[in-house]
């Protein structure tokens, strides 16, 4: 006898309204699931936030408060940009000279007429690959922030800074000065700096570094931690740009 039997109808039966009621249950658990995940990634991205506006006002606490400037010592300076900053110091004076390991044949063109050099630390990609603002990718921004990376010392050839263009100023004992060259130069990687075949123009050039770059340690953070470290008054921790030279005076108009 062909057919199909009761018992076969049963299960049959069964496993259709089975399957048919599965469906729903197994959708309402695919859809917890990315909720769930979203929730997670939300308060993953707010904890970082708040933990680093933390870090952030924990870094205004001022270190070295005893700092004053001389009357007579060595003057360098702070140049910051809205989202960079610099420290340039003479070029040569008694106590360092810096034209012996960054001599004028590393530049494009020979400065002849430069007193100071502009010094900078910073995530390779940015450098290299950031020219201009108009050049820059999300990708290198969140390689540079959230990725630990290579880094770079970029050296360009000038005078001491136009008061107008907004740099403070550091004066410092010659114990103080040379302490701040030594910690610039511990930043080249290698025991002499090594030059990169690549500058933005003519009177600047790069090096290779030593660190990595990251959001809790950024270019503004070196600078600050070089300063930190020769005795200046600076904020303890310095990540964002206008925060090294928060303590320090204006340079002087002529």
């Amino acid at each position: 006898m062909t057919g199909t039997t009761v018992d076969d109808e049963l299960v049959g039966g069964d496993q259709t309204n089975a399957t048919a009621g599965d469906a729903p249950i197994g959708g309402r658990s695919w859809l917890r699931r990315v909720r769930r995940g979203l929730f997670r990634g939300v308060l993953t991205v707010a904890g970082f936030l708040v933990c680093y506006a933390l870090f952030l006002l924990v870094g205004l606490v001022p270190m070295n408060r005893g700092y004053t400037p001389l009357a007579d010592g060595i003057e360098v300076f702070v140049l910051e940009s809205p989202v960079h900053t610099d420290l340039i110091l003479p070029i040569k004076n008694d106590l360092w000279d810096w034209s012996g390991s960054i001599p004028a044949t590393d530049f494009p063109e020979n400065p002849a007429w430069a007193t100071h050099y502009a010094v900078g630390w910073g995530d390779r990609g940015f450098y290299l690959e950031t020219p201009t603002w108009a050049e820059l990718k999300v990708s290198t921004a969140l390689v540079a922030m959230f990725w630990p990376s290579d880094t770079v010392v970029h050296v360009s050839a000038c005078t001491a800074p136009d008061p107008q263009r907004g740099a403070v100023r550091a004066v410092l004992a010659p114990d103080q000065y040379r302490k701040l060259c030594e910690e610039i130069a511990a930043s080249f990687a290698g025991d002499r700096p090594e030059r990169i075949d690549f500058s933005y123009g003519r009177f600047d050039t790069f090096y290779k570094a030593g660190g990595a770059y990251h959001c809790f340690y950024t270019c503004n953070s070196w600078a600050g931690a070089k300063l930190q470290a020769a005795g200046v008054s600076t904020p303890l921790f310095t990540p964002l740009p206008g925060q090294v030279g928060m303590y320090l005076e204006p340079a002087p108009h002529e």
